[in-house]
């Protein structure tokens, strides 16, 4: 059995011909670390850190300081926690299951990747690409990923509670079932997003686009939609208690059977909306735009219609 120091050399010797690693980018020697420390295992083989920081992280960088390929290579089921995979080639790379927490993946292509189960907590995202990962199930709980680009992608049942997804790309992205609770969704594009039975309660969407999104089931209290475009989308049966939908653009939209108890949708524009059905209880519509929308059967008790055009 190979002892540290040959496996260390052997793998040294591969990123040299492969990567063409530069074992200077930060300005120090790299050193065999303890047996005990490994922080990849690649189909049962230990890879050392080749660079430790000051603050003792783990760092993988070429002679350039960006840009380690490590495209379709296996690391599932492994412990990266607190990696630095900045501005890396990850792309079609297995992270099934792995740990991923705190760890620094701003700027790094991860298209196709596939990260089902993996649990990325805490972990810097963002503009990494994810455009067509999978993601299905991973735990991205309060990760950054401000002007990531997710287009594409699937994420059901993920977690994303607290997640920073600002300005994020979530065009035909599928979350179904996802978690966003608490997640902060503001300028973020999700056209044609599929958001079904997802939760977004409390979640920041001011500014967002939604245009044609499914929201269909989905949980919507407490959220802000405020000077969204919500334009054809499916919002059929989704609960809005308390939601702020002030100015937003809900032209075209299906809300048939949602409950709406409490929302504000001040300066909203509804027109040629279906809202068939709808609980529309304490509903505040004043400078509402609801001309040509569909009312029948919707339950109105206590709304405010100060100044909206029904025409």
């Amino acid at each position: 059995m190979k002892n540290a120091e040959t496996i260390l050399a052997d793998i040294i010797n591969q990123l040299k011909s492969d990567t063409k690693l530069g074992f200077d980018a930060l300005g120090m020697e790299a050193e065999a670390p303890e047996k005990s420390n490994p922080v990849i295992n690649v189909k049962d083989q230990t890879i050392y850190p080749l660079h430790k920081t000051a603050s003792n992280e783990t760092v993988l960088l070429d002679a350039n300081n960006n840009k380690l390929t490590l495209n379709k290579a296996a690391l599932s089921k492994t412990n990266l926690t607190g990696v630095k995979f900045l501005n890396a080639d990850l792309s079609g790379v297995d992270f099934i299951e792995t740990i991923l927490l705190d760890a620094d993946l701003s700027k790094a292509n991860l298209s196709k990747a596939n990260m089902s189960k993996a649990d990325l907590g805490g972990a810097n995202l963002s503009k990494a690409d994810l455009s067509e990962a999978n993601l299905n199930k991973a735990k991205l709980w309060g990760a950054n990923l401000i002007g990531a680009n997710l287009s594409k992608s699937t994420l059901w049942g993920a977690d994303l509670s607290g997640a920073d997804l600002r300005g994020a790309n979530l065009c035909g992205a599928n979350l179904w079932g996802a978690d966003l609770s608490d997640a902060d969704l503001r300028g973020a594009n999700l056209h044609g997003t599929i958001l079904w039975d997802a939760n977004l309660r409390k979640a920041n969407l001011g500014g967002s686009i939604l245009k044609a999104a499914n929201l269909r089931g989905a949980v919507l209290r407490e959220a802000n939609f405020e000077k969204a475009i919500l334009n054809d989308a499916n919002l059929h049966g989704t609960i809005l208690w308390d939601a702020n939908l002030a100015r937003a653009n809900l032209s075209g939209t299906d809300l048939r059977g949602a409950n709406l108890w409490g929302a504000n949708l001040i300066g909203a524009t509804l027109s040629n909306a279906n809202l068939h059905g709808t609980i529309l209880w304490d509903v505040n519509f004043s400078e509402a735009d609801l001309s040509g929308t569909i009312l029948e059967a919707a339950a109105m008790r206590g709304s405010n219609l100060h100044k909206a055009n029904l025409e």
